[in-house]
C-alpha cells in the first residue's frame, strides 16, 4: 500500500517509521525540509511525497486547523484520510461532518 503521511514531526515520524517496517511504501511531506531529510536518513520513509496522487492512504498528523484546510480544500476528496491528534477530537470531527454536509457529501 502506498500511504503518505502528512506532517513528520514526533507523531507524524512516529507512524510513517511504524508503517515502513510493516511493509508499506511510506512517503513523506511537511512544510519544512528537515523533518523530511531526517525521515529519510533514519530510514522512517521511503521517499519524499510532491502530492497525494496515486496514494492509497494519507495521514495527517497536524494541528486540527490545518487538518479541517487539508480535508475540504486540496486532497483529492477520493483518499481516506486519518487525522492523528489527541486534543479537540470532538470539535474537530463535529467540523468535519459540517464541512461534508454543506458540500453534500453525507
Amino acid at each position: 500500500m502506498k500511504i503518505v503521511v502528512y506532517g513528520l514531526g514526533i507523531i507524524g515520524a512516529s507512524v510513517a517509521a511504524s508503517l515502513k517496517k510493516a511493509g508499506h511504501l511510506v512517503l513523506g511531506r511537511n512544510r519544512s525540509r528537515e523533518p523530511v531529510a531526517y525521515a529519510l536518513e533514519h530510514d522512517m520513509i521511503d521517499g519524499e511525497a510532491l502530492s497525494y496522487e496515486g496514494a492509497d492512504v494519507v495521514f495527517l498528523a497536524l494541528p486540527p486547523r490545518v487538518v479541517m484546510h487539508r480535508l475540504t480544500g486540496d486532497a483529492p476528496k477520493r483518499l481516506l484520510v486519518a487525522p492523528l491528534w489527541s486534543a479537540d477530537k470532538k470539535r474537530v470531527i463535529n467540523a468535519i461532518a459540517a464541512a461534508f454536509e454543506a458540500r453534500g457529501v453525507i
